[in-house]
Formats: C-alpha cells, sequence, structure tokens
C-alpha cells in the first residue's frame, strides 16, 4: 500500500511538453469591394374621400302600467245638490260674460290640431304713399311676432340714391288691424336695403339704407323714435348696407345679454354698434374687414378688379346662435371665409385710428355664383347653410372646409334663406319666381319637402321669414 501511494504521487505531479499546433488564417490579404445602385419608381399618392350616410336614432321609453284605484268618497248627496243649486245661476252668469266679451277673441288653444294645408292669413298692401318705382326690399318681424315691418326702396339706381323712402308698420295682433293703412310709418332720407327686429325688445328697430346710413328707433317714443344714426356718430358705411343683425356683445361678461348691432357693406367694412342708453346714439365699436391679400386662397379668385389696398367688398355674413365670436363671411365673388373675433390681425395700410382688423381664419369651399345668403343653424350650433347664384345650396360645419351636403336647386338662383325657428333640420328658400321652397335635411332626399306657390302670375319673391313665433 505504501508503495502505491507512492507511484500515484509521482504521476500526479510529473511535467509533460507538448508540441504547438498552429491554425492559419482564412484572411485575404486583398479586400475587394463592388458599388451597385437601384432607382425605384416614383411614388404616387391619390386622396380619396368619403361622406357617410346620414344617420338617425330615435328612442322612447313607456312607463309600466299601473293600474288606480279610486277611492271611494262618501258623500251627502243632499247637500251637493243644495250647492249646485246656489252657485250654478252664478256660473252660469260669469259664463254670458265671457260670451259676449271680446278679450278671448284671438285666443286659440294648443290642443287644437292645426291645419296641414297652410292658409293665407293676411295680405298687406299699403294703399298709399309710395312711389310707383317703389318695391319691397325688406321684411322683419318683432321679436314676439305681433309686428311686421315693412322696407321700401326703388328699382332704379343709376348713381348715388337720395331717394325718399319709408318703413310701415304693421300690428296684426291688435283688434283695428288694417291691411292697407300701417299702424305706423317712418321715413329716410335714402332706399331702404335691410331690417332688422331687436332679439329681446320689441320696441327696438334697426334699418340700413342704400346710402350706407345704418339708423335705430325706439318705437315706444311718441314724438321723434329715432334712436341714433350712424351718420351724426361717424365712421360709418361709404356703399350699400347689404345687412343688419343683432348678436350678444362677444366683449361682454360671461352670462351677460347684452346686445350689439352689426352691419355690412360692400365697401368690405363689418362694424358693431353700440347703444348708448343713457343719452341715445350710436357708437361705433370694433370694425373688421377681409384685405384683399385672402383673394389668393379662395379656389376662384376671378371677377374682383381691386387695388391691392381695398377690402374685399362683403355680400353677406352670419354669427354662430351660441358664441357670438365666432361667424362667417361671404364676399362678393362666391368667397366664404371663417372669422373670429378673437384671433385678429392688424390690416396694412389701414389707418390705425380707424379700428379696423383682419378676423379671417381660414376659408371654406368657395361657390360657383355669388353668395346670396348665409346662416347659422339655431340648434345645431356648429353647423350652416349658404346659398347662390350658381343654384347651389350648401351645408358647412364650421371646423370643415368642405362642405357637408350640396343640395342643386332646380329652379336655378337661389336668394335667400331662412331657417325654421321650430324645427332645426327645415329651413325655406325663395329664388326668381313666385315659389318658397321648403327643404328638410333629415331624410336622405335632395328635393323640396314642400312648395307655396303664389297664383298671381308675373310676380316673384323678393323675401321670405319665419315669424319667431
Amino acid at each position: 500500500m505504501l508503495f502505491l501511494e507512492n507511484c500515484l504521487q509521482t504521476v500526479m505531479f510529473q511535467d509533460e511538453t507538448h508540441e504547438p499546433v498552429s491554425v492559419e488564417s482564412s484572411i485575404q490579404v486583398v479586400s475587394s469591394l463592388s458599388d451597385n445602385e437601384s432607382q425605384t419608381k416614383a411614388c404616387k399618392y391619390e386622396t380619396r374621400e368619403a361622406q357617410a350616410g346620414a344617420v338617425s336614432h330615435a328612442e322612447t321609453q313607456t312607463d309600466s302600467p299601473v293600474p288606480r284605484i279610486q277611492p271611494h268618497v262618501q258623500y251627502d248627496e243632499g247637500r251637493l245638490a243644495d250647492f249646485l243649486k246656489r252657485i250654478c245661476p252664478k256660473v252660469l252668469g260669469e259664463l254670458d260674460k265671457v260670451q259676449k266679451s271680446r278679450a278671448f277673441d284671438r285666443y286659440y288653444s294648443s290642443r287644437v290640431e292645426e291645419d296641414k294645408i297652410p292658409r293665407k292669413l293676411h295680405s298687406l298692401n299699403p294703399s298709399s304713399g309710395l312711389p310707383i318705382e317703389c318695391r319691397l326690399n325688406c321684411l322683419t318681424w318683432s321679436c314676439t311676432g305681433a309686428v311686421l315691418a315693412l322696407g321700401y326702396g326703388s328699382v332704379n339706381h343709376e348713381s348715388w340714391c337720395d331717394h325718399r323712402s319709408k318703413i310701415n308698420l304693421f300690428n296684426i295682433n291688435r283688434p283695428n288691424f288694417s291691411t292697407t293703412t300701417p299702424n305706423q310709418t317712418l321715413e329716410t332720407k335714402s332706399c331702404v336695403s335691410c331690417l332688422r327686429g331687436h332679439v329681446n325688445e320689441s320696441s327696438t328697430l334697426a334699418a340700413g339704407l342704400v346710402n350706407g346710413e345704418v339708423l335705430v328707433w325706439n318705437l315706444q317714443w311718441e314724438d321723434d323714435c329715432l334712436f341714433g344714426s350712424s351718420e351724426t356718430s361717424g365712421g360709418g358705411h361709404e356703399d350699400a348696407v347689404v345687412q343688419i343683425y343683432w348678436i350678444t356683445d362677444p366683449s361682454s361678461d360671461l352670462g351677460s345679454s347684452k346686445s350689439i348691432l352689426v352691419s355690412a357693406s360692400r365697401d368690405g367694412q363689418l362694424i358693431f354698434w353700440h347703444l348708448t342708453s343713457k343719452t341715445g346714439g350710436l357708437r361705433r365699436g370694433q370694425g373688421f374687414g377681409i384685405p384683399y391679400s385672402h383673394l389668393p386662397q379662395l379656389e376662384k379668385g376671378r371677377g374682383l378688379n381691386l387695388s391691392p389696398d381695398e377690402l374685399l367688398p362683403i355680400t353677406c355674413f352670419s354669427f354662430m346662435t351660441n358664441n357670438s365670436s365666432n361667424f362667417v363671411v361671404a364676399v362678393e365673388n362666391g368667397g366664404l371665409f371663417r372669422c373670429s373675433t378673437i384671433t385678429t390681425k392688424p390690416i396694412s395700410g389701414i389707418d390705425p385710428e380707424v379700428n379696423l382688423s383682419d378676423p379671417s381664419s381660414g376659408s371654406f369651399q368657395s361657390h360657383n355664383g355669388q353668395i346670396r345668403d348665409v346662416q347659422f343653424s339655431p340648434d345645431q350650433h356648429q353647423m350652416f347653410i349658404s346659398c347662390s347664384s350658381d343654384g347651389e345650396i350648401r351645408l358647412y360645419n364650421y371646423e370643415q372646409s368642405s362642405p357637408l351636403r350640396t343640395i342643386l336647386h332646380d329652379e336655378g338662383i337661389v336668394n335667400g334663406l331662412s331657417w325654421s325657428p321650430s324645427n332645426s333640420g327645415i329651413f325655406l328658400c325663395w329664388g326668381i319666381d313666385a315659389t318658397v321652397y321648403f327643404y328638410d335635411l333629415n331624410p336622405t332626399s335632395l328635393s323640396p319637402a314642400f312648395c307655396l306657390k303664389n297664383s298671381t302670375e308675373n310676380l316673384k319673391v323678393n323675401f321670405a321669414l319665419h315669424s319667431p313665433q
């Protein structure tokens, strides 16, 4: 055993030497390089749009029927009979008085189903005081729907307008209402181009004239009811006023109902007018204009012979119903601009004392003809419609440049629009004939839902407007 252990120790610690082994490298001494190129075809881009169909959802929830159990009431029939004998003659006497009274002459129960066929209620025809060449240019309702104001003007304007004209006011709710004699007449120094009743005060009426003057009346004043004129306040228009409108003052506090008057003219100015309640009169506020530099934005910037320092002539405008700081402006060549009173820019070449700025923040797809009217929806606040001499009626969203829907009016030119105050999907329009057309946007049909025709020949509709009531 001792010998074996010694042997093992000798083997374990013995030195050994091995021959080295080498491996030749496979790396090439000379590297080879080559360049290759390839050319791809030009990339093609294609954009397509799709419009989803109109979808309408309606739901209703009914209550589970619960049987009503009438409790049995104990009463004395003799005492009830005595009460009826005593009170019945007095009740019958009062009913006889009501039958002879005129207090309920114009009362109509809301439960009575109205006629589905429209009826002509009145035909106003002032008998005297109007020149032969005068025509009805515009009309407006008071906020209560009781007073209708008619504005007249001449059909011939070769140069500056100096025609004497008038505004006739008819109160259709008065017992002595006459269709030929107005309840009140207002005289003007020029033809009346537009009218607008105040949104809250039924006695306040505003008018725009062909000579550029803006007038406001307080009909409650007996002697001289003229409240104010842009001619006396200064800073007014230099061309015909095309539209006036009452809006909530965008600069007023949140929740305030203070109203201001907005006027627009072919001179390119859109002006805010404040009513000075203490002293009476109009005070010019902020002014806006679309400068010539925006003309290249329009798809069809033709037909305007202007110098670079001029403003684009305005044809119509409309303010958003729930946010009067946002509005749209249409110019004479079919252009339509998205505007805001908050994000305005100075206009180069304009005197800073004039208080005129550029409200445009973008443009919408242009019409092929002149835009005659544009109106925001009273309920769907982002939506508005426009009509043009090209015969198209377009529905826009304020945030989108392309129209949501386009209606081609079969009768050609569309001169005006008016939303229904009771149904947000219905509006009326008129053109160059004697028919008023009613469209319903809810169904997918692009044809008029109803037509109101005038049987009299050789007439055409100049203006149409829904009553606020």
